[in-house]
């Protein structure tokens, strides 16, 4: 027996009520069966995989960043005669 929740009371409804026709009758029970069905049906997210992607999508952006700092900074000193900026 499959069991259909219902949103506004926290409880669950079995499928054989909903099946009962004047139980069909309320737009509200068919609602919920839909929904059940869609949410059981959707694809299921890999909470842990989808942490990674962003923890490497943030790790590569902050070496990119150091990457170009760096970069920068090499370029000041070879620009300069010494640590403290002054022009060749």
């Amino acid at each position: 027996m499959e069991e259909v929740p219902d949103p506004r009371l926290g409880l669950t409804l079995s499928s054989d009520l909903i099946q009962d026709p004047i139980l069909c009758s309320s737009p509200f029970l068919r609602r919920v069966k839909e929904d059940s069905n869609f949410i059981e049906n959707r694809p299921k997210i890999d909470l842990t995989r989808l942490f990674i992607l962003k923890y490497r999508r943030i790790e590569q952006l902050w070496s990119e960043t150091l990457f170009i700092t760096s970069n920068n900074l090499s370029e000041q000193l070879m620009n300069s005669n010494n640590w403290w900026g002054e022009r060749k």
